[in-house]
């Protein structure tokens, strides 16, 4: 490789702040792990988010790094479960599912 990969050294808080963030919002309820992409707190912990947002942003302080961490994991939520929801059989009409957000 050209250069070193670099780590944020935030990386244990931002794991903290995320899962309890995520937590909150309800992306860990027992109504997600029908979804079709099954959506867990241990698929979350497996896919250890944080550590990708650390490797790339990893000069961003401890507050930015939590924003970062917590838009793409509500990214990775909506389109982990949400999307292919309604396009599994295409009705729109469907109300949208309930999100503590």
């Amino acid at each position: 490789m050209p250069f070193e990969a670099r780590l944020n050294p935030r990386l244990d808080q931002a794991r903290t702040h995320t899962a309890q963030w995520a937590r909150r919002m309800g992306m860990f309820d027992d109504e997600y792990v029908q979804w079709p992409q099954r959506w867990s707190e241990e698929k979350y912990a497996g896919a250890d988010f944080p550590l990708f947002i650390a490797l790339t942003h990893p000069d961003a302080d401890a507050r930015e790094l939590e924003a970062v961490t917590d838009w793409h994991v509500a990214l990775w939520f909506v389109d982990d479960l949400f999307l292919p929801l309604y396009r599994r059989d295409h009705d729109r009409n469907r109300p949208p599912p309930r999100w503590n957000g």
